[in-house]
């Protein structure tokens, strides 16, 4: 049996937080060489501590150094490897968690072949809890077997993109030959070429290993990289150029070096499986990671879409109340199949789901052998197959029919909120769902689909037909399905039943219910069925044809030939004489009339140029002037009131008709009947979209335009950027209607500038018309001088408009779907829980807490309550860290809106139009204060000013301000007649049981919050800190004046909320100091830290304009600096006493200051839930 060669774990360490669990983990690796390798570059005793107590319990032999000053985290790390004699080298960061495998599985992988050098493996980002974070592109998990990187490919793509896909120092394991070879070179293992790599340093250091050799990657999450709030926010905000600048210059260095290898493809790298590593073949690498990030995202999103366990047992409760639950009939297709396929699809319907039963059929062929005893079964191979099925149809008793294929999987998500629909759904005919699709391999293909899109579904079939749930009774009424289309029976069934009882009876449920076993593609058969559908609909002369981008189109060959008023709205002379010279060179449909609306402008040689224009051909040429500046509305119904045509297109004189048959193309939908508006398809003259429909509620105002600046040879999501289809409003420049319709809604809104179009079109919707977006009618915009009135407080104005009459309309638009991103058009929502909500019926309140930068008040008074009494039952609902735009929120619709104060403009116009447009009872609640120790009095003072001049115009459109004290509600008592006072309260499971260790310092150490030392108080502060530093050991948490950090033991930066109470039992405190400035505003800030210095049992020492303080053992004294002093020493003059002191006041907190029962029915009160 071989001995294991030696592995140095190697621990570069400086703080101790997280320390203990990192050498835990190294001390239980199962590999059976190892040593570990500390070195301690922290400014006290903590890590120290640590590897005393667990050193006696460690399999491996641990050698520890304790640096007198600190040597950098390159230096500490050098310090490491000069101690180390293992052949490999393990780096493990002092916050990072390895496998308990994770050496093993790495040394095997390296020891694959002699060329690889350094191993690696997928690792997991965690928080400061251990929670898992989302992926990025770097830790996106990138294969599916063990495999071999080529070390120059490697090199050679960073030289093209910067991306440390790698991992972290604590993921990888490198033979310690090439690291000493590295550093006999005398370079810095964190630089390269000479040249330092700032925050690349990682990168660096594996490049110039990779340059001895290849990577082996196990595909198995081996480590945890751990990273917090603060340290991410620090280093984005203080070191954002540094960062910028290291990734120019990296690939600079590795082509200088002579590194980088331009022959080879680019984003490629030749890979291997570890199992054969010599046999290489190129991928595109930076394309697996995009697929692997997009996936690893969608699966988190998904993740996050299930019912606390309290919401389960209020959906049991619900249903269990019903007279009836739906029942379901499954039918699974195996004919094409095998048994682990039959098996993945049944398994997944074994989630117990309230509201529902299931009833599972096999559809077979004679070759399916392989189903479990008792599955019923039909044969569809047989000539009577689907008559065979119409009659079990006939015979169920269940309401509701779905056809899954073998292989696919009911998502539990999904599931869940099927059975709240169908409980509901009873006057439908069908209801279809939203399903996931493979790509490439993986399943993150979302398609999202609108609401019933009669034309999409005619275009795309195989995306929009696929997976309805139908109604038994009405299949049955409806005949059944069709014997004569075996291959697409559900397809034919879903055309016969939009031809007999309308659009109206199909539903769509907004959520992922399948996730299908193979991508969504047209069918041979969909050409003759969506015929025979045409015809059925008077659509004689129908034709399909495809398309080079897949969507069929839908020519209906009308025979009539209309009169159409061909409107221009014109601008200046350059404008119109394009546009009106290419319609009459192009237009091929011959019965038509030119009218031109020309605005009022002065320019030379416009109304010469007009009236030869119509003098070309009379009768079918007219000129009208519109008597005020270019306004797309007024023009546009001057034009209506002068057409003699049937049908109205209105075009801006911006736009130059592209094909001869872009009318015909127009008329083609607006002759069917039930076809109110037809739109067209813009773009620029480098090929990129202008305008391709509107979608309601984008970017947060009325409407935004989804492939606005996309490329037309795309396809677009769901292929729609080059299908017929649905949309809700489309652009009035380039648009056709019937003068009836236009006249029936009375014109456009001349009152509106910029969203005519689409309120008219809003309108015509009221009216039953559809509106149909076809990309077969182009039109090129070109850049115009139009003059334009709209001032920005019009557009405003304009947008309050839009939202009073539909905003039920902009909050959900109908063509689009809630779970996309109102941000970044037709991507899903960054916020699952946006549209997740599967209790329709609202057993308790729906709360919405708006915050805004994370802090720990922040925590202690929205996050913690929201999140207790959410887990207790008392409310549903979500929190934001940003302001949701408007058309989220009233989509959202909840009950209480609570939402944390703070300075300027933005916040008050959102709660302004929340008031006005939304239903929630809104709440106003005080942010903390913020730090301002680098501020003068007087303009800390402004600063404060202005924050209650904030509050104070924004509580006109609130409901209620809840204040933490006496004294915040003093400042607000004339400005609201609902002012509530709710104490902070800390969360009890995090702060009810803590103690700090006293005495582990030289000398007494004194703890004294950052964000307290005010100006009025920093002159206190510094004679403290001055006079004491001889006698004490000062520990400063947060911000910190410059002159006095040379004073301090220990200045410790600002850490996660999450972790603060562990932090603050770490510091060792023997005494806290809480200074009060004696602002009513920073008043609850000082007692937060008062109760948080209690919890740990820290005895504190306050000003004595801390009043609450009072009702808490605490040593009260006036801002003098003798009386701080006396105090101070009076406190470490009587250890005991003090002590006595701490645990006093640490017994009133856990009694009196703890987030219970009693503090959240106060909560629950204040937020009206109960």
């Amino acid at each position: 049996m071989s001995v294991p060669e030696l592995v140095s774990i190697i621990i570069p360490a400086w703080k101790a937080t997280w320390f203990e669990i990192a050498l835990q983990s190294a001390m239980q690796q199962n590999y059976g060489a190892c040593e570990i390798i500390i070195s301690d570059d922290s400014k006290d005793d903590s890590i120290a501590r640590i590897v005393d107590k667990l050193s006696p319990i460690s399999r491996w032999p641990i050698v520890y150094q304790r640096n007198v000053s600190s040597l950098g985290e390159m230096g500490n790390t050098a310090s490491c490897l000069a101690k180390a004699q293992g052949k490999y080298i393990k780096f493990l960061h002092d916050d990072d968690v390895l496998k308990i495998n994770c050496v093993s599985e790495l040394v095997q992988a390296i020891n694959r072949h002699s060329d690889i050098v350094m191993a690696t493996s997928h690792r997991e980002m965690i928080d400061v809890q251990g929670n898992p974070l989302p992926v990025n592109l770097g830790t996106t998990p990138l294969f599916n077997v063990d495999s071999v990187l080529h070390g120059r490919d490697v090199i050679s793509l960073q030289a093209d993109t910067p991306l440390n896909f790698i991992g972290e120092p604590s993921v990888v394991l490198i033979r310690s030959d090439i690291l000493r070879t590295i550093l006999a070179e005398g370079e810095p293992l964190s630089s390269l070429g000479g040249e330092p790599m700032p925050f690349l340093g990682d990168l660096a250091m594996y490049l110039k290993v990779l340059h001895f050799g290849h990577l082996a990657l196990v595909c198995q999450t081996l480590s945890q990289y751990r990273i917090s709030r603060s340290q991410s926010l620090a280093t984005a905000t203080e070191k954002a150029d540094v960062v910028s600048e290291t990734h120019k210059k990296m690939p600079l260095v590795i082509k200088k070096l002579g590194w980088y290898d331009p022959s080879r493809k680019q984003d490629h790298i030749r890979i291997a499986p570890l199992s054969h590593p010599e046999q290489f073949t190129e991928q595109n690498l930076l394309q697996e990671i995009a697929l692997s990030a997009v996936n690893s995202r969608l699966n988190r999103w998904l993740a996050e879409r299930k019912l606390y366990p309290v919401q389960q047992q209020q959906a049991l409760d619900f249903f269990a109340a019903q007279s009836a639950c739906p029942r379901c009939t499954v039918y699974i297709d195996a004919r094409n199949s095998e048994r682990n396929a039959w098996d993945r699809t049944f398994n997944s319907l074994s989630h117990q789901v309230a509201g529902v039963s299931w009833q599972i059929i096999a559809l077979i062929n004679e070759h399916v052998d392989y189903l479990p005893a008792g599955t019923e079964q039909i044969r569809l191979d047989l000539p009577d197959g689907l008559e065979a099925l119409n009659t079990k149809n006939r015979e169920l008793s269940s309401d509701w029919l779905l056809f899954l294929d073998a292989g696919c999987q009911l998502l539990s998500s999904g599931l869940v909120a099927l059975s709240s629909v169908l409980s509901r759904a009873s006057q439908l005919d069908a209801i279809y769902t939203d399903i996931i699709c493979p790509l490439g391999g993986k399943p993150l293909d979302t398609l999202c689909r609108p609401d019933f899109n009669l034309d999409l579904l005619l275009s795309t079939p195989g995306q929009m037909s696929g997976r309805w749930l139908f109604r038994r009774d009405r299949v049955v009424a409806a005949g059944g399905f069709n014997p004569a289309c075996p291959q697409k029976f559900e397809f034919e069934l879903q055309l016969r039943l939009i031809e007999n009882t309308g659009a109206e009876k199909i539903g769509h449920l907004s959520e992922p219910l399948v996730q299908e076993i193979r991508a969504c593609r047209p069918g041979s058969a969909e050409p003759t069925l969506l015929l025979s559908h045409l015809h059925r609909r008077g659509f004689p002369h129908a034709e399909i044809q495809a398309t080079d981008y897949g969507p069929w189109r839908v020519k209906y060959h009308h025979q009539d030939t209309p009169k159409v008023t061909i409107a221009v709205l014109g601008g200046d002379i350059d404008s119109i004489s394009r546009c009106v010279t290419g319609l009459l060179n192009v237009t091929r449909y011959p019965n038509y009339e030119l009218v031109i609306v020309a605005d009022k402008r002065a320019e030379a040689g416009r109304e010469i140029w007009l009236e030869s224009v119509a003098k070309l051909d009379p009768e079918r040429i007219r000129v009208v002037y519109y008597p005020a500046l270019w306004q797309r509305a007024g023009m546009a119904n001057m034009a209506s009131l002068n057409a003699q045509g049937d049908y109205l297109l209105f075009l801006s004189s911006s736009i130059q008709v592209m094909d001869a048959e872009w009318l015909d193309n127009m008329l083609n939908h607006a002759l069917r009947p039930e076809v109110g508006i037809v739109g067209g398809k813009q773009l620029y003259d480098n090929g990129m979209i202008r305008h391709a429909g509107y979608i309601l509620g984008l970017q947060g105002g009325v409407a935004g335009e989804p492939f606005y600046g996309t490329d037309d040879k795309n396809s677009g999501y769901m292929g729609r950027l080059h299908a017929d289809q649905n949309y809700s409003a489309v652009s009035g420049d380039f648009m056709l209607v019937s003068k009836d319709i236009c006249f029936a809604v009375n014109g456009f809104d001349a009152d509106l500038n910029c969203y005519d179009d689409i309120d008219f079109c809003l309108r015509v919707r009221e009216l039953g018309g559809l509106t149909v977006w076809t990309p077969y009618a182009r039109g090129c915009r070109h850049p115009e001088k139009t003059v334009s009135a709209t001032t920005l407080a019009q557009r405003e104005a304009e947008t309050d408009t839009l939202f009073e009459r539909w905003r039920s309309l902009i909050s959900q638009d109908p063509a689009y779907n809630p779970n996309l991103s109102l941000t970044a058009a037709f991507t899903l929502q960054d916020d699952s829980r946006q549209s997740w909500r599967p209790l329709f019926w609202r057993p308790v309140p729906v709360v919405l807490p708006v915050t805004g930068e994370q802090n720990r008040e922040s925590t202690w008074r929205i996050a913690a309550p929201f999140a207790a009494l959410r887990d207790a039952g008392f409310i549903d609902g979500k929190s934001n860290k940003i302001l949701p735009g408007l058309p989220e929120f009233i989509h959202y619709n909840p009950d209480v809106a609570v939402i944390e104060q703070q300075s300027g403009m933005g916040l008050h116009n959102w709660i302004k139009k929340v008031s006005r447009f939304g239903s929630a009872f809104t709440i106003a609640q005080l942010a903390p204060p913020p730090p301002a120790i680098t501020l003068s009095h007087t303009e800390f003072t402004a600063v404060q000013d202005d924050y209650v001049a904030s509050v104070r115009r924004n509580l006109t459109y609130v409901d209620r301000l809840i204040v933490a004290d006496e004294y915040q509600a003093e400042v607000f008592a004339d400005a609201h007649s609902d002012v509530i006072i709710v104490p902070t309260r800390l969360p009890h499971a995090s702060w009810g049981q803590l103690c700090c260790l006293r005495n582990q310092g030289e000398k007494p150490r004194i703890g004294l919050p950052g964000s307290l030392c005010h100006r009025s108080v920093q002159e206190l502060i510094v004679g403290l800190i001055t006079t004491l530093a001889n006698d004490v050991e000062w520990v400063v948490y947060g911000p910190c004046l410059p002159e006095l950090r040379s004073l301090l033991k220990t200045l410790r930066r600002e850490t996660d909320t999450e972790i603060y109470h562990q932090e603050l039992a770490f510091m060792s405190l023997d005494l806290a100091l809480v200074p009060h400035d004696g602002h009513p505003l920073t008043h609850a800030h000082a007692h937060c830290h008062l109760i948080e210095y209690g919890a740990c049992a820290i005895p504190v020492v306050c000003s004595s304009t801390l009043n609450d303080a009072k009702s808490l053992t605490a040593t009260r004294v006036t801002n003098q600096l003798s009386d701080w002093q006396n105090t101070i020493r009076m406190h470490l003059a009587d250890t005991t006493a003090s002590e006595k002191m701490g645990k006093a006041l640490q017994s009133e907190v856990r009694q009196h200051w703890l987030l219970n029962n009693d503090g959240l029915n106060l909560w629950s009160q204040a937020w009206r839930i109960r």
